[in-house]
């Protein structure tokens, strides 16, 4: 059975252009829905991320000494505000009953545009419960152009478990 030819205008067949518009709408409802998730996470991760830690958590970080969830709180907020585009690697150090040892490096780039690789080691020392009692962090920070970038994004597949670079 043969179809028969049907004259039209040339161009986009009506739906063509109907599935193009829907599609066009599609990705911007995707990306108004993840600009909205975004904005969220953003806000309130701070309130989810202190009830990993106890009420009396003791934190330094650098020169700043921390007690309780309240301050810990009021940290992460000052730090997510001013570490921008975030990427973090860790590794495991070392581990015994309920302390941990580990080593990393992250980087960002402040409001100005300047971007950064921080160094660092932390420990870490938890409750039967699972929850941080202590946090200690020692950290060294380098400003690097974004030509010396190394970290973008979550770690490769192919890069876990394998040791990241001191320098």
């Amino acid at each position: 059975m043969q179809t028969p030819n049907v004259d039209r205008a040339p161009g986009l067949s009506v739906r063509l252009k109907l599935t193009l518009s829907y599609a066009g709408f599609l990705m911007l409802a995707g990306a108004l829905l993840l600009a909205v998730v975004w904005v969220f996470l953003l806000r309130y991760v701070p309130d989810r991320v202190v009830l990993a830690y106890t009420v009396d958590t003791v934190w330094r970080n650098r020169s700043e000494f921390l007690v309780g969830r309240e301050e810990v709180h009021a940290f992460l907020v000052r730090k997510w505000e001013r570490e921008l585009d975030y990427a973090l690697r860790k590794e495991l150090w070392a581990f015994a009953g309920d302390r941990i040892a580990v080593r990393f490096q992250y980087e960002c780039h402040d409001a100005s545009g300047q971007w950064w690789r921080s160094y660092g080691n932390e420990l870490w020392e938890f409750t039967d419960q699972g929850l941080m009692r202590r946090r200690e962090a020692s950290i060294n920070d380098l400003a690097i152009a974004d030509s010396e970038r190394r970290i973008h994004g979550p770690r490769p597949a192919e890069e876990r478990g394998v040791p990241f670079p001191i320098r």
